[in-house]
């Protein structure tokens, strides 16, 4: 489930408060569940506390979040540096938003160096597990070559499995390159 959406242009992944497997223990007396509602209601001590506290114990999910506040800075100082590396511990667990933030990072450099091979490879991981903007966003790093060898073929493939997820701007790439002037591949 989706709490809220926040970002821009590359459309950043939104602060999420639960998924199957994420949940924390139900003998907590802190929970995704807390630190969401502490967050809609503009509480984002409460919220950083309960998420701080699972991110502590492992939980991808609520490394996840506390990247979020981190990132946006709320409840905390505004980190770039810290966001990345809870974005990263809950990339390296399998979160698909983490991974395709991850990958946003990295391609824009928040938080670290700008680095289109690795922004790339977590887009790829992220589009893998069936994350729809990443698998955008891989489908143009193709189309362009950014980050690595251009392949029409490929981002044909992504794009279109990202139009498959109702991505307006995926359709209209796909269209795009499959006009009469880029009947080519490679």
């Amino acid at each position: 489930m989706i709490l809220r959406w926040v970002g821009a242009a590359l459309v950043a992944a939104p602060l999420a408060i639960g998924a199957p497997g994420h949940a924390a223990d139900a003998t907590d007396e802190v929970s995704i569940e807390a630190g969401a509602a502490a967050y809609e209601a503009g509480d984002y001590q409460t919220a950083w506390f309960n998420f701080w506290t699972l991110a502590q114990r492992g939980n991808p999910l609520a490394q996840f979040n506390l990247s979020r506040l981190y990132e946006f800075g709320r409840g905390v100082e505004h980190d770039p540096v810290q966001a990345r590396q809870w974005t990263e511990a809950a990339a390296q667990q399998g979160y698909p938003p983490a991974m395709f933030t991850l990958g946003q990072y990295s391609q824009l450099g928040i938080g670290g160096p700008a680095n289109a091979e690795e922004a790339r490879r977590w887009y790829a991981r992220a589009a893998e597990a069936g994350y729809a903007l990443a698998q955008f966003n891989l489908g143009l790093m193709y189309e362009i070559g950014y980050g690595g060898p251009r392949d029409l073929d490929a981002a044909r493939l992504w794009y279109g499995r990202a139009a498959d997820q109702k991505v307006d701007r995926a359709r209209a790439a796909l269209a795009r390159l499959n006009g009469p002037n880029n009947a080519q591949t490679k």
